[in-house]
């Protein structure tokens, strides 16, 4: 498990080796862990980033039955962002991102 984050966040250390965190798991963290809601900045920041699925898939997949009830308005602020950005105004890397980001939450 990762351990050590810097204060930047942007580092994190597993087996005593440094590695360089992705954006959108900064992002997904700020959302979950944290609990701290993303503004309209924040939400197209996410969806402009590559979603990482299996990070999605891992942390809901570890949640307790209490804790992903009490992530449910999370998850459905996630859901609808996602849902809200299928449309052809959005450009295609964005709807893409979307539907990755859906994937994760259902799989």
């Amino acid at each position: 498990a990762p351990s050590g984050m810097s204060a930047g966040g942007s580092k994190f250390e597993l087996d005593d080796r440094s590695y360089l965190r992705e954006k959108v798991i900064e992002v997904y963290e700020k959302l979950w862990l944290r609990g701290a809601p993303l503004d309209a900045s924040g939400w197209a920041e996410l969806f402009f980033l590559k979603p990482n699925a299996a990070w999605l898939q891992s942390y809901l997949g570890s949640l307790t039955a209490a804790r992903l009830r009490a992530s449910t308005p999370t998850v459905r602020a996630l859901w609808a962002e996602c849902a809200a950005r299928l449309g052809h105004e959005h450009e295609p890397s964005v709807r893409g991102h979307a539907l990755e980001t859906m994937s994760g939450i259902l799989l």
